[in-house]
């Protein structure tokens, strides 16, 4: 189940195009194989800039976190113009980053030590998308970018293979995820 949440100053037309990117990466065939839901909630945030503990925008983040709720077979999707400031702390090593993915078994322990301080517990796994930088890229690479994130937040690691979408960064990032993926996904 996709939760969507836009923020404030996102066009409500961006729920269907993000979804349709989430569809396509997933090789989902209709609506019937994810359920998509588009939260009220219309928060108002900010790109993150530094660290988390030490930037604001994190805390915000925490709290339209526990505002959003979900349940455990629910992933939030934050859809927000800009989700990271370029050049800053948050930014840093993901120069090219189109989106961003949070999970307690997708991150690593000291990655998630500070986030635990600004999250609920336990962390829900979500997805922060930047709509700009995704609007602009080929739709192919915002496909990817999506189910790539989406497989992060549902717990799927990096893989060396660029022939997959859990692949490395720069990677063709092609759509679906292998079949040994789809079985981790169920257990």
């Amino acid at each position: 189940h996709l939760r969507l949440v836009l923020e404030q100053s996102v066009p409500e037309s961006a729920a269907q195009k993000v979804a349709g990117w989430a569809m396509a990466a997933m090789g989902a065939t209709d609506r019937e194989d994810w359920r998509f839901e588009v939260a009220a909630l219309r928060p108002t945030l900010r790109p993150l800039q530094g660290a988390p503990g030490e930037d604001a925008a994190w805390t915000r983040l925490g709290q339209v976190l526990r505002r959003c709720g979900g349940g455990p077979q629910d992933v939030l999707v934050l859809v927000m113009n800009q989700h990271l400031v370029a050049g800053s702390e948050a930014s840093r090593g993901l120069a090219d980053a189109h989106g961003l993915a949070v999970s307690e078994t997708g991150m690593h322990e000291a990655a998630m030590r500070p986030l635990r301080r600004e999250f609920p517990r336990p962390v829900p796994p979500f997805v922060l998308l930047g709509l700009e930088p995704l609007a602009k890229a080929p739709s192919a690479l915002a496909v990817g970018v999506v189910g790539h994130e989406l497989g992060h937040a549902l717990g799927l690691p990096h893989t060396a293979s660029p022939a997959n979408m859990m692949g490395p960064p720069r990677s063709n990032c092609v759509p679906g995820w292998s079949e040994e993926q789809r079985r981790a996904l169920l257990r």
